[in-house]
């Protein structure tokens, strides 16, 4: 039997709770939870960002944010160093169904009011995203990979506008992982990657794209820091700016 059988029926009422996380907590009520967790907290990609950071960051950007794990991981890791956590955080995320997943967990680890939620796809500047789902995962799309029918037709966000319009000339830490949109965002805002001190990325294997996205990187003033891990054929990179 599916071990998330269970889960999902008696998650919602007896869900797993971790107390004193970030400012406040994280409950997982779904599977869906469980896996996002598992995927930041529990594989050392992601955990790297501690060395890295050299200052208490202001600006986190995080590109599929999935269930909000993320931002939580990188409060826990900023308090550890810094003793305290200002930074602003700014998710995107393309799945509709994820938005929900998302607000709950800024709002149990009672970062709500530091975290600006964007319900759209990320890597072109206008048009409408072709989710296309996988049978495995319900919560894991696709505008690039998967192929067949389409779940979800999302609207793109302009990066560039949505930063101009907020003042944000810098991202002291940037996260990505869009499945395989990474190259539409390099094509299409190059500037991007210029504004980021810290890079997390996950780079899809799309038709031998991967070396020729490293070289532009390196085009960038970003170094890489640390060894690639990987999933499957996808690299899982950190870089950061030459002058750190």
């Amino acid at each position: 039997m599916d071990r998330g059988f269970f889960y999902r029926r008696l998650g919602k009422l007896f869900p797993v709770c971790f107390s004193n996380v970030a400012c406040g907590g994280i409950s997982l009520p779904n599977k869906h939870h469980v896996a996002s967790l598992a995927e930041v907290f529990l594989q050392p990609h992601y955990w790297r960002l501690f060395d890295l950071l050299t200052s208490s960051p202001r600006t986190v950007l995080d590109l599929g944010g999935n269930c909000g794990h993320f931002p939580v991981l990188c409060e826990i890791i900023v308090r550890w160093k810094f003793g305290t956590c200002t930074a602003d955080y700014h998710v995107f995320e393309a799945i509709r169904a994820n938005i929900s997943n998302i607000r709950f967990t800024v709002e149990r680890a009672k970062m709500s009011e530091r975290t600006c939620i964007v319900h759209g796809a990320v890597g072109k500047r206008t048009g409408e995203a072709l989710l296309s789902r996988s049978a495995s995962s319900t919560l894991t799309s696709s505008a690039v990979f998967v192929g067949g029918r389409v779940t979800e037709r999302v609207p793109y966000v302009d990066l560039e506008a949505y930063l101009a319009v907020r003042r944000i000339k810098e991202v002291d830490v940037l996260k990505i992982d869009v499945e395989g949109s990474e190259y539409d965002l390099i094509e299409t805002f190059p500037n991007l990657f210029g504004m980021a001190r810290i890079l997390l990325l996950e780079l899809h294997d799309l038709d031998g794209r991967q070396q020729a996205a490293r070289s532009f990187l390196r085009s960038r003033g970003l170094v890489q820091a640390g060894p690639a891990l990987h999933n499957g054929n996808d690299e899982l990179l950190v870089f950061r700016r030459q002058e750190l």
